[in-house]
């Protein structure tokens, strides 16, 4: 990348921000009114812009931690009954020597018997070549493959499905530590009604950094309750989930040109109406980003291969409309408008701030922290909170800041930067 195009990179990316927070000022001072009829009585009702934004972020928030809060705890252990099936879980794995041991034998642990782990490397990773032969040479339920399609975790997926057997097909990052449970509480829900399990990602935090990674999975996964209930959208992962494997050959090949290869099926698996069941106390620990720039750059990505994903869903709906097409590109614009949206909120709070209407300002900031400290109590998948009691007192400010890492990929995205990969060093 040149000189000339990283410094309009930073223009474009500096330009939007201040029109968005000016913009959030603008929209902050317009007056709001509704007239009430009481019959004999009529009331009007006039309040700030400002103030209405700042209450509905409360509420949608508060609500969505409802739903998420009752799911949770309303969860109860699976009934194994007779179910069975022989299952794949396929494990790539690209400069990921240190922590490959912690997927493999997870899985290997589970409670369930007939299981085979598939490690998928790729040829230019030595050291990793090496620690999957000792891998495989001390357990027997594990075996590795060097990729046939090198270059991206989409590619190291179809490779695995096209040379494995099975009745179901688990997807597992490296460095995940997978609940023993989670398996065959899997094959009795797919032995039930479901086509797609997937298991709840928890963040390790042993660190700041952990947690700040904890807090932002915590929060982002609260909007999508709301949208389950009235959608029925699933975000469906290539970690910790597990398919049936006719129905992930219906689904076809992951697309190997984009970052994002999961967010692909997931709006995939909308599209062909597979039942998705979530299992929100059973799934992964995983570990973390060790540093603000790791962390920043892995979502930047993220975001990155979103935007590749939303594209390439508007393309397919252009082409051949239907209402779940429809919903899922409504729904991707939305999460989009919802992040540029944070940074309006947080001109809107500074104007609340400088009018001293505390009572308004301080109450969604406090619903943030309630989220936060629930979060922090919450001892379902991991014992490690050392990084969250670090961390919670700043966890409000992720919403701002991943408002600016949307809006900085949205102007990499435009800008053609769409093809970037990151890798992130993570500890353990």
């Amino acid at each position: 990348m040149g000189l000339l195009s990283k410094w309009l990179e930073r223009g474009v990316f500096a330009f939007v921000v201040v029109v968005l927070l000016l913009f959030g000022v603008f929209q902050g001072v317009q007056v709001q009114s509704f007239t009430l009829d009481l019959f004999f009585v009529v009331v009007e009702f006039a309040f700030l812009d400002a103030v209405s934004s700042s209450l509905g972020f409360a509420a949608f928030f508060f609500f969505s931690a409802l739903i998420f809060g009752y799911r949770l705890f309303s969860w109860s252990d699976v009934d194994y009954g007779d179910a069975g099936g022989s299952v794949v879980c396929v494990v790539p794995s690209y400069q990921d020597a240190d922590v490959l041991h912690r997927s493999v034998e997870s899985l290997l642990g589970s409670d369930y018997e007939d299981l085979k782990v598939v490690g998928v490397l790729e040829e230019d990773d030595e050291e990793g070549l090496n620690i999957a032969e000792g891998l495989q040479e001390r357990f027997d339920g594990f075996e590795y493959m060097v990729n046939g399609y090198p270059g991206s975790k989409a590619g190291a997926l179809n490779y695995a499905v096209e040379n494995t057997e099975s009745d179901y097909v688990g997807f597992f990052d490296a460095d995940q530590v997978v609940d023993e449970e989670f398996i065959s509480s899997a094959v009795v829900e797919l032995n039930n009604s479901s086509d797609v399990v997937q298991g709840r990602n928890m963040p390790e935090s042993q660190d700041f950094f952990g947690g700040l990674t904890y807090y932002q999975d915590l929060f982002f996964k609260l909007p999508r309750q709301l949208t389950r209930y009235i959608t029925g959208f699933r975000l469906v992962l290539t970690k910790s989930t597990i398919f049936k494997r006719e129905k992930l050959n219906k689904l076809g090949k992951f697309d190997e040109e984009l970052l994002t290869e999961d967010i692909d099926y997931a709006f995939r698996t909308y599209r062909n109406d597979l039942n998705v069941s979530t299992f929100l106390k059973l799934g992964s620990r995983e570990a973390s980003p060790v540093c603000f720039d790791d962390w920043w750059c892995q979502r930047k990505r993220w975001m990155l291969g979103y935007f590749q994903v939303l594209s390439k869903n508007i393309g397919i709906l252009r082409r051949n409309w239907s209402s779940r097409s429809f919903l899922s590109v409504l729904l991707g614009v939305f999460s989009i408008f919802g992040s540029f949206f944070m940074l309006l909120l947080v001109s809107k709070f500074l104007l609340l701030v400088f009018m001293g209407v505390s009572s308004i300002y301080i109450l969604p900031v406090l619903i943030i922290y309630l989220i936060a400290i629930s979060g922090l109590v919450n001892n379902s998948l991991s014992e490690n909170r050392i990084g969250r009691i670090k961390s919670w007192p700043v966890s409000p400010f992720i919403f701002p800041i991943f408002s600016l890492i949307t809006i900085k990929s949205f102007v990499e995205f435009l800008l053609g930067r769409n093809k970037t990969w990151y890798r992130v060093k993570k500890k353990i």
